[in-house]
């Protein structure tokens, strides 16, 4: 069993490892912004001698802009000047050398010393490219010379990462030609408020140092180094592992084997940093030196081996750990000055990879019920173009029994009565055909005629009385026999009056006083006696009335088999109620008889109740599971019956798990159905299987399937959730396993389109985002600051107080808290 177990494991990690690989092939191969192509400056021919600057510059930008929106929802950059010198140094370097080349000259060879050289820090990065100065006679644009520059750049994914990255807000962007004008070199310069220093030289205030200028040395983030640690999410307990007993500040856990494989390997260390408040006076620069890896007082880096030393459990069998690792620093002004302690990670006994700080999460109301939509089916049912509605005329019926022999009056209530049961779309009246119809044997009498035309001459008035006075209305008169002759063809004891024509059958009917006639008075004859009141109308198919006419007219083309017909006009119909033109009324009077020929249509019904504001009930999924049998192998409605499945779906082994997997992963083979809307099906189940996980031991095979649970949602996840609902939800359970990184980014999108969320949501993005400086230094982190203040600064003043102060190195967010909460 264990072996069975282990196999089925191993092959969702090998799906999800190959899913992963195929849903990460450049995305951004094809970048193109067709609204930038088309703007009024940016495509302007390009000369390489008399080019605008400004509109060079500008193009880029946006340029650079558009692709963080479209592909990591990022904010837009910000301008610094001492960011474009930096830049515009290496591109004067590389257009002398004629070289594409992110080495510089000497003394300035790095990126890092060349941000020094104009007072900024090496929190920064810089990307290069080159692009031709002319293409002799062809056209060429600023936009055409700034799509060449960032091409490059959108294909390679290491470099696309660096470009799209949202903890960046600042662009320095520098360009130049080369001597003889073949190629315009550019380099780009990317950073954020941790690029700037302007307090590095403000070490005290009132003469109080506020930072240690020992550095123990510690060497600042090494991406070669770093970067495991950087995204492990597990860290982020740390901050919660530092007590302050006393004057004494304290490394507390439950589990010292689980802390050492966190922190334990060699090379591996701590340091505490304490920062005060009076750091971020407002009003002021914020005293901290963004050159150093310490913002405030750090402590001697101590390892996980020392603490250990050090632990002051007595109980040796326990594996609890609590060890003292410093005391609060004299300098700290604690009467006065409120303090937060971050903890530095070290790696390889040298770089300071990561800083943990205190956090303050909140995620309130994140539950959402996901609606469920059924995909239509357009293609079951080839039709040949596009159905519109047009002007159209018809003829409707009505039947008027004559069974009284004394009836000889007719009111205009009486004819709208049956008028109005035939449930027609709104129409004009253009003239009327009154039709006076007596049976066969009746039609000749004298008497019978003048009583017919004294009905016909009343129905005729009432008929004017009730549509105009002036409406053309023509009376004629019509013995029954084609009435006659349908009813008796099969009756076994009168069929024969029918054989011999109308004359022959009235004689018989009339022979020996009627007898005949009288039999079949009551079951025949009796009913052949009516008024037919034919009305020519022209239907409204405009405005209001268009709804009417059309679901009309589709009913009509279905009953009188016009399949294809019915199909085109519904297919009309799905998009006049996905364009909010039509209302939930189109559907409740689609009439679509249950049979095989029409199994696209019945299901396109139900998604039209998905999409008019019906929830997926357990009726609609019958009904979908019957059309489903009417022919099993059209994939979308194996998709329906999928989801409709899902909707109750309940695991019981991780067998099961791996059926069901396989099942939903072969729609990824069809080609009718979009990745995107089996990537949904795929999130739905994944958040079953996590639901699953939560009601069974933590084995190791049920930590391992947990882990390539998360792996497999962040592999199917669409980029843009379905709504800020779904986003927050999901958000919510990545929090629950400290993935604060990945609950940014199924929010991002919702932030950065505007103010259509939750105040809950804005608070969680808010509280989230604090963890770490990679998300709080972006712009999407200072817009969201922005929108909780105009939501509820009271709120957000109170979150404040319970996060790092840190936050505040991002200047925007810094100016929130100092004119809300200051």
């Amino acid at each position: 069993m264990m072996k069975k177990v282990t196999f089925l494991l191993v092959f969702i990690s090998l799906f999800i490892n190959g899913l992963v690989f195929s849903q990460t092939e450049n995305p951004y191969a094809d970048f193109n912004v067709p609204e930038l192509q088309t703007h009024k400056e940016y495509s302007k021919n390009f000369n390489p001698s008399t080019f605008k600057e400004k509109i060079l510059y500008n193009c880029m930008v946006d340029l650079i802009n558009a692709a963080r929106v479209q592909y990591t929802y990022a904010a837009p950059l910000k301008h610094i000047v001492m960011m474009d010198s930096t830049a515009q140094m290496q591109a004067d370097y590389q257009a002398r050398k004629e070289e594409k080349t992110v080495e510089g000259e000497s003394p300035y060879k790095t990126t890092d010393q060349r941000l020094r050289k104009y007072g900024l820090t090496p929190y920064a990065e810089e990307l290069v490219s080159k692009a031709k100065s002319t293409r002799g006679i062809e056209e060429y644009s600023y936009y055409d010379i700034c799509l060449e520059w960032i091409r490059p750049i959108l294909r390679n994914l290491k470099l696309a990462q660096v470009l799209l990255d949202k903890k960046y807000c600042y662009i320095g962007f520098g360009h130049a030609n080369d001597q003889y004008m073949k190629n315009v070199y550019a380099s780009i310069i990317l950073g954020n408020d941790r690029t700037l220093n302007p307090g590095k030289d403000m070490k005290t205030v009132d003469n109080q140092v506020l930072y240690s200028k020992k550095l123990y040395g510690l060497k600042p983030f090494d991406l070669k180094v770093c970067q495991k640690c950087n995204n492990d999410m597990r860290l982020e307990v740390l901050s919660q592992c530092i007590q302050i007993q006393r004057d004494e500040v304290y490394f507390v856990y439950d589990d010292y084997k689980y802390m050492k494989k966190l922190i334990g390997k060699e090379g591996d260390a701590i340091a505490l940093d304490f920062i005060q408040e009076n750091q971020y006076e407002c009003g002021a620069e914020n005293i901290i030196d963004n050159n150093r890896v310490n913002r405030g007082f750090m402590t001697k880096p101590v390892t996980f081996e020392e603490l250990l030393a050090r632990n002051e459990v007595a109980d040796k069998k326990s594996n609890k750990i609590s060890a003292i690792i410093t005391t609060i620093p004299a300098e700290l002004d604690r009467d006065y000055f409120d303090f937060d302690i971050n903890v530095i990670l070290i790696k390889d006994g040298k770089y300071a990879c990561r800083t943990i700080l205190k956090k303050k999460v909140e995620c309130n109301n994140a539950y959402y019920d996901q609606k469920i939509t059924f995909l239509k089916d357009e293609n079951s049912i080839p039709t040949t173009g596009d159905w519109l509605p047009a002007v159209e005329q018809g003829k409707l019926e009505i039947r008027i029994p004559l069974t009284s022999p004394s009836k000889t009056t007719f009111s205009p209530e009486e004819v709208a009565t049956y008028v109005q049961q035939l449930d027609e779309p709104s129409y004009k009246i253009d003239k009327v055909d009154v039709i006076m119809v007596n049976s066969i044997e009746k039609f000749d009498d004298p008497a019978q005629k003048k009583l017919q035309q004294k009905r016909g001459e009343s129905l005729a008035n009432a008929v004017k009385g009730k549509y105009g006075a002036g409406l053309p209305v023509t009376i004629s008169y019509e013995d029954s026999w084609e009435e006659f002759k349908k009813d008796l063809v099969y009756s076994a004891d009168y069929y024969d009056l029918t054989l011999f024509g109308k004359e022959n059958a009235v004689t018989q009917l009339n022979a020996e006083k009627g007898k005949i006639a009288k039999e079949i008075e009551k079951d025949y004859l009796s009913k052949q006696r009516f008024a037919k009141v034919i009305f020519h109308v022209t239907y409204h198919v405009e405005g209001k009335d268009e709804q009417d006419f059309v679901v009309y007219k589709f009913n009509k083309s279905l009953a009188q088999g016009k399949t294809q017909l019915a199909m085109a006009i519904q297919k009309y119909i799905i998009k006049q109620v996905e364009e909010r033109n039509y209302n939930s009324g189109v559907v409740k009077k689609m009439k679509i008889p249950v049979k095989k020929a029409n199994q696209a249509m019945l299901n396109n019904k139900l998604y039209l109740q998905c999409i008019t504001g019906s929830p997926v009930s357990n009726a609609m999924c019958t009904e979908m599971d019957d059309y489903y049998k009417l022919d099993v192998n059209n994939h979308i409605l194996e998709y329906n019956k999928m989801l409709c499945d899902m909707k109750n779906l309940t695991l019981t082994s991780s067998a099961d798990v791996a059926n069901k997997q396989a099942n939903i992963d072969k729609f990824y083979a069809y080609p009718n159905i979009s990745k995107e809307r089996v990537n949904s099906l795929n999130m739905s189940f994944q958040l079953k299987v996590l639901e699953y996980l939560k009601t069974v031991p933590k084995t190791t095979e049920n930590l391992t399937l947990a882990d390539n649970t998360y792996a497999k949602i962040k592999a199917v996840r669409n980029p843009k959730l379905d709504s800020w609902q779904e986003a927050y939800h999901l958000a919510a359970i990545f929090i629950g396993n400290n993935d604060y990184a990945y609950a940014l980014s199924l929010m991002d999108p919702f932030i950065l389109d505007g103010d259509d969320v939750s105040d809950d949501f804005i608070f969680a993005y808010v509280s989230i985002g604090g963890y770490k400086e990679d998300s709080y230094l972006s712009g999407n982190y200072a817009k969201a600051v922005q929108m909780a203040a105009q939501r509820d600064k009271a709120r957000l003043c109170a979150l404040f107080e319970k996060m790092s102060m840190c936050i505040l190195d991002n200047r925007e967010v810094k100016k929130v808290f100092c004119k809300e909460c200051k």
